[in-house]
């Protein structure tokens, strides 16, 4: 597959693509990051897309697949150093110290906290 062909398939599916990306990673820069990596494995697979053979699913199929790596790496990663961001709980604390209501904060950051880790704990079929 040459540059003009991956550039019309760029003009006709894009949007799709990165439409799907951003449902997949809900943020706007890994979504572009995915978007990226999608087209540029179809370079490297060099394989001739037929229209015939339905090639918008075959472009979400390589989304899809590479989403699903990073987040096994993601995975992978997490289990042999988490990490705790900083930044986050520096905020966390502001929030709570600037608050009359830290009680419901708490409680509400609680919450969100475990409904976080119900959805990390699905099947990758079911997050996407």
């Amino acid at each position: 597959m040459d540059a003009r062909e991956i550039e019309k398939c760029i003009d006709v599916f894009g949007t799709d693509i990165y439409r799907f990306c951003l449902k997949l990673c809900m943020d706007k820069t890994d979504a572009e990051d995915l978007y990226q990596q999608t087209f540029l494995k179809l370079m490297e697979l060099r394989v001739a897309i037929r229209k015939e053979e339905n090639p918008r699913a075959f472009l979400f199929s390589i989304a899809n697949g590479i989403w699903k790596n990073e987040c096994r790496k993601l995975r992978r990663r997490a289990r042999i150093a988490p990490s705790i961001s900083i930044s986050r709980m520096q905020e966390e604390n502001e929030q709570i110290q600037d608050s009359a209501d830290t009680q419901s904060q708490v409680l509400e950051q609680m919450q969100q906290e475990e409904l976080r880790r119900a959805v990390e704990r699905l099947e990758p079929k079911y997050k996407t």
